[in-house]
């Protein structure tokens, strides 16, 4: 038998599962949204004409329940540095009397690679 405050499973529940209440409630929910479309679109509707901002977040807050959120990813360079660290800008205007030749380099132009990515080569 086992002891209060343990399981049979070891390992406890795998990550981001959910339990099988919580996937009920979820379904419960989504089947009471799905079988009244209608009424809530009517209800939210009312809730614009008075306050715009407060049916953005009704439907907002609906949302929330059935598409995921996305995370954040961040880009970096090599070994997590930063990605941009060697770029810089050098912004001249038509009117500059510059002959620097990196000043007035331009880019040449683009063409497609194989898989449909635009490159630009020297």
């Amino acid at each position: 038998m086992f002891q209060p405050g343990q399981s049979g499973n070891v390992n406890g529940r795998p990550k981001g599962s959910q339990n099988k209440v919580a996937d009920e409630i979820k379904h419960a929910f989504a089947q009471l949204l799905q079988n009244n479309v209608p009424q809530l679109e009517e209800w939210i509707a009312r809730v614009g004409e008075r306050d715009p901002a407060k049916a953005l977040d009704i439907y907002t807050k609906i949302s929330e329940r059935f598409v995921p959120q996305l995370s954040r990813q961040e880009v970096t360079g090599a070994d997590g540095k930063d990605l941009f660290q060697n770029i810089s800008f050098n912004f001249i205007t038509a009117d500059d009397e510059s002959t620097d030749p990196i000043e007035l380099q331009t880019l040449p132009s683009p063409t497609e690679d194989p898989e449909g990515y635009i490159v630009y080569e020297n």
